[in-house]
């Protein structure tokens, strides 16, 4: 005798397929613990995006505002001559006792006449004999007094002579070719024109001097003994307001190829 298996009645199989459609498969949800729980902790901790946005925006504007605040106080700072006199003294060397055959004054530039009384009173307190220039003869401007243009060393030595130094006393060094490391041109000049001096004083600005007697040192003999003459401290020169970075980059560039 055959038996006979009951058969569900329609509702009790509506009632599972209800129960199976809301009921998660385990298939897709069988995942390591591991996976899982990065899930959902990244679920947890993802923020909104606008949020988000939002702070990222806001850090960009305290560094933006951090940096505002970071020039506006080096601008002010860099102001006072005091300041920069502070940066300028890793470049500054200054022998106050030089003594000397003779002073070369380094060329060009505004702080030129601070340099050209410099090198009057090491003359005047006989510590140099002597006083050498470039001979530059570009155009220096009209002399009313002389009816006639100027060169550049004409009014150097007018400038010396009107600071009591005899015109015999004074002589220029031949300009060597046009290079674009002049100081270290400068030095070459006064070696071919002064070969090998016992004593020799450079006189230049502050935050010239530590680049001249690189160069001067390269180019003349250990025996020569050279002194470096600034005309006045870091903060009270000529040329304490001028760039100064741009000192310290020449520098670099010297110390490499001079």
């Amino acid at each position: 005798m055959s038996r006979r298996w009951p058969i569900p009645s329609q509702k009790t199989n509506a009632s599972r397929l209800d129960t199976d459609h809301h009921r998660p498969s385990t298939l897709l949800c069988a995942c390591p613990p591991a996976l899982d729980r990065i899930l959902r902790e990244t679920a947890v901790t993802d923020p909104d995006p606008d949020s988000k946005r939002k702070s990222e925006a806001s850090v960009w504007k305290r560094r933006c505002l951090g940096l505002a605040l970071l020039w506006i106080t080096v601008s002010v700072a860099t102001s006072f001559a005091t300041v920069r006199g502070f940066l300028i003294t890793p470049l500054h060397v200054h022998q106050s006792g030089a003594v000397g055959d003779f002073a070369y004054v380094m060329a060009d530039g505004p702080a030129s006449w601070e340099r050209l009384r410099a090198a009057s009173d090491l003359y005047h307190q006989q510590r140099v004999g002597r006083i050498l220039l470039l001979n530059q003869q570009y155009s220096a401007g009209w002399n009313f007094v002389r009816e006639e243009l100027d060169s550049r060393v004409r009014r150097e030595i007018d400038y010396l002579v009107l600071f009591g130094v005899p015109e015999e006393r004074i002589f220029t060094v031949p300009s060597l070719s046009d290079s674009w490391m002049s100081s270290l041109s400068e030095a070459q000049s006064v070696a071919k024109f002064a070969p090998d001096p016992k004593k020799m004083v450079v006189v230049t600005s502050p935050p010239h001097s530590r680049r001249s007697r690189l160069c001067f040192r390269r180019v003349f003999p250990q025996r020569t003994e050279i002194s470096v003459y600034s005309p006045d401290d870091p903060g009270n020169s000529a040329e304490t307001h001028f760039p100064i970075w741009i000192e310290y980059a020449k520098l670099i560039v010297y110390w490499f190829f001079a």
